[in-house]
C-alpha cells in the first residue's frame, strides 16, 4: 500500500487567515458605530464582508477543483465548473506553448 504525501496548499491557509481577520473586523466594526464614526463603520463593514466573501469563494473553489481532479464529486456547481474549465484550457495552452518553444543549450 502506497502512502501519498499530502501537499500543503499555502494559498488555502492564507485565505483562511484572511477570512478569519475579515470576520473579526466585521464584528469589531461595531466600535466605530458606538463612538459615532458611522462612515468609517460602514466602510469597515462593507470591505470586511467583501473580503470575507472573496476568501470563502476562493477556498471553496480550491476544494472543488481538488475533488474534481480526484473524481470525487457527485454534483457540479456552474460557476466553479466554468472556472475549472478555464483553468484546464489555460494549462493546455501553456503545455502547447512549451512544446512549440525553442530550447537553447
Amino acid at each position: 500500500m502506497e502512502n501519498k504525501k499530502k501537499k500543503i496548499n499555502i494559498l488555502f491557509y492564507v485565505n483562511f487567515v484572511i477570512a478569519t481577520i475579515a470576520i473579526t473586523e466585521f464584528f469589531t466594526s461595531n466600535k466605530y458605530f458606538a463612538v459615532g464614526n458611522d462612515t468609517k463603520g460602514y466602510v469597515v463593514l462593507v470591505v470586511s464582508l467583501v473580503i470575507l466573501a472573496l476568501s470563502l469563494f476562493i477556498m471553496a473553489y480550491q476544494i472543488y477543483s481538488e475533488e474534481k481532479e480526484k473524481d470525487n464529486l457527485r454534483v457540479s456547481f456552474a460557476p466553479f465548473e466554468f472556472l475549472y474549465r478555464l483553468s484546464l484550457e489555460r494549462k493546455a495552452r501553456n503545455n502547447d506553448s512549451e512544446k512549440l518553444g525553442v530550447i537553447l543549450k
